[in-house]
């Protein structure tokens, strides 16, 4: 979720609280019935309520579609045939990730970030490397053998992989 998502889904909540504890309040007859109607007699035609309403209604709107579309992009369209789709989930192919890199010598520890395109993914390779070996050639054979490992697996291209060296452990010589 992106931070002006986060930052508008707190305020969006944060109205929703202030109105159960009026609503509260008002039951346990803390605010008095009159008060409320009154101020609600006073925002009555007013066209400032429209769009109030109109924009909670959008934000609703808006989440409730994220939510949906997030749930079916979640999973990459592998094949499709008479007797149906093959989908792989993100989990599926950080996982393959994670496994041929941690088999290429000179690497310690690895993160892995996925952004979908369509049919491609970019992946997003952070590594701890170790002194043992060459870093930039650690960094082609991580291109290498994962393009080709994932595409083998699941015939999903990978159209970049970026390997970013987050930190170089050196080992006692």
């Amino acid at each position: 979720m992106k931070l002006l998502d986060r930052i508008i889904l707190t305020i969006y909540s944060l109205c929703f609280v202030i109105l159960a504890v009026v609503m509260l309040l008002v039951s346990f007859k803390v605010i008095s019935l009159n008060y409320c109607l009154t101020y609600i007699r006073n925002i009555y035609g007013r066209w400032e309520t429209g769009v109030a309403g109109l924009i909670f209604l959008i934000i609703s709107i808006k989440f409730l579609l994220s939510s949906i579309k997030r749930n079916k992009s979640y999973k990459k369209l592998i094949s499709v045939n008479d007797m149906g789709e093959i989908r792989i989930s993100d989990t599926a192919i950080e996982n393959i990730v994670v496994s041929t890199v941690k088999d290429i010598l000179g690497v310690k520890d690895v993160k892995v970030s996925i952004n979908s395109h369509k049919n491609n993914i970019n992946l997003v390779i952070k590594i701890v490397a170790t002194s043992d070996r060459n870093v930039p050639e650690t960094a082609d054979d991580i291109r290498k053998y994962v393009k080709e490992n994932i595409e083998r697996i699941t015939g999903i291209k990978i159209k970049e992989a970026e390997v970013i060296i987050e930190n170089i452990i050196t080992s006692n010589l």
